[in-house]
């Protein structure tokens, strides 16, 4: 019977929206971070983004694909620890079992920081070709994505330091 099961849809979805405050309520101001669920399916590797079999037949079960982005590794931990605990609260509360995986990838890349030396002659480069007036820095310019942050940690030796140690270049243009 309906009332005597656990609905893995309900559930899913209040995790989702639950897991929206750890960045409004666990991260300072002055921080930044995102968390992302991105995709929900049945069973793990399933070949099909969705959840449920149709539409009038409770979900058993819900796996949940995302990640968690900041500019700090310390920020990033704490981010990964709040999603556990809200995730697993928002089960109790259910009565559902939750367990939370991380793997490298969606634990959320390290951030691209263009170290001043680099982002001085870069500068200088672009000022040269747009003028004063058409070049843009600061904290607005400072959020970058996932795969902008890929691919920066791949290549270009010399250009920036990533917080793990690692060197790239990450230069918007346009």
């Amino acid at each position: 019977m309906p009332h005597e099961t656990v609905d893995a849809m309900l559930v899913a979805s209040m995790v989702v929206t639950s897991l929206q405050s750890i960045v409004a309520r666990s991260i300072a101001p002055i921080e930044s971070a995102v968390v992302t669920v991105g995709k929900m399916e049945n069973s793990l590797n399933s070949t099909e983004c969705g959840c449920g079999s149709t539409f009038n037949v409770i979900a058993d079960s819900i796996v949940m694909h995302g990640t968690a982005r900041s500019f700090k590794p310390d920020v990033r931990e704490t981010v990964r620890q709040r999603v556990a605990e809200v995730a697993s609260g928002v089960g109790q509360g259910q009565g559902a079992e939750i367990v939370t995986e991380w793997d490298d990838l969606n634990y959320g890349y390290p951030a691209t920081v263009n170290s001043a030396r680099e982002a001085r002659i870069c500068a200088s480069a672009a000022q040269a070709v747009v003028g004063v007036d058409g070049l843009r820095t600061g904290p607005e310019v400072r959020s970058t994505s996932l795969v902008a942050s890929a691919l920066a940690t791949q290549g270009a030796a010399g250009c920036a330091d990533h917080d793990d140690g690692r060197r790239g270049l990450l230069v918007f243009s346009g």
